[in-house]
């Protein structure tokens, strides 16, 4: 679950970076490793659809081995039924659990309503973790994981 929070920060900045079928993709950035060390990377770019649509992001992380790491993204896009931004990050420590918080944004190009929603997960190996989604309407939705 942690790895999948992880990803999901990542997504956010990399995804919209030039790693999606587009027609057109433009980007930069590259990633450091050390050996037996860890890593680090970062990234930006815009990407152009093919009826289009554009959508820029940049994302940025590290990860320690044995310790744990970190990572965050955020784009915008611009395309034909929307317009928005979104955000994420992630953090977590080996073996015992971590953290992650996500945020978007969008706009209805037909209606011109905005809506919204963020999002955060916490897990602990030892005592489980939960999701919880909160929309701009007030909704909110958890969902819990044990232990493991």
């Amino acid at each position: 679950m942690l790895k999948r929070a992880f990803f999901s920060a990542v997504l956010v900045g990399a995804l919209l970076c030039g790693t999606a079928g587009v027609s057109n993709a433009a980007g930069e950035g590259g990633a450091i490793v050390v050996p037996k060390k860890g890593a680090a990377f970062a990234r930006k770019g815009t990407v152009t659809g093919p009826q289009g649509g554009t959508a820029s992001g940049q994302g940025a992380g590290a990860v320690v081995k044995g310790k744990g790491g970190a990572a965050a993204g955020s784009g915008s896009w611009n395309g034909q039924k929307s317009s928005g931004t979104a955000s994420g990050s992630a953090a977590f420590k080996k073996g015992s659990g971590g953290q992650s918080q996500t945020s978007v944004q969008a706009t209805s190009k037909k209606t011109g309503q905005t809506k919204g929603a963020t999002g955060s997960t916490t897990y602990n190996k030892s005592t489980g973790g939960s999701t919880t989604i909160e929309t701009d309407s007030g909704k909110t939705y958890t969902k819990t994981y044990p232990p493991k």
